[in-house]
């Protein structure tokens, strides 16, 4: 039995629904990508804490180098930092006395951008949306 024009445009109408639907995993990877790239910017950019009198440490820069973004799969960024010592002055939950109120984290850096992140992928998500 034959479809009627009416079933057909339907079925089309379908089809392209679920071709958006496939690629949002994508969309959302590659605007997470960004924003973690600027994020990554971001925190290469911000200023080191003053220096406290005396301090007999050199500073070489290498905290604020060593910060990598990362995909280890789709739908997934992560933002790095592997020198030993990174934890202990840039992550909120273990940082050390003495970083405490001197130095940012990447946490509060991040965790402020994370709302226009997921606006912005609403938002992109939305548009496709309603070109179907």
């Amino acid at each position: 039995m034959p479809m009627s024009g009416m079933e057909a445009q339907g079925f089309d109408l379908l089809q392209r629904r679920v071709s958006v639907i496939a690629t949002l995993h994508d969309i959302s990877h590659d605007k997470m990508g960004e924003h973690a790239k600027a994020d990554e910017a971001h925190l290469k950019g911000k200023q080191y804490a003053p220096e406290r009198p005396n301090q007999r440490y050199v500073r070489t820069f290498t905290m604020k180098r060593d910060i990598r973004t990362s995909s280890p799969k789709r739908g997934e960024w992560w933002i790095n930092n592997f020198l030993d010592h990174a934890v202990w002055v840039l992550k909120a939950l273990w940082q050390t006395r003495y970083f405490v109120g001197r130095w940012w984290t990447v946490d509060d850096e991040v965790n402020v951008r994370m709302p226009s992140m997921a606006d912005e992928i609403s938002d992109d998500i939305e548009e496709r949306w309603r070109r179907v």
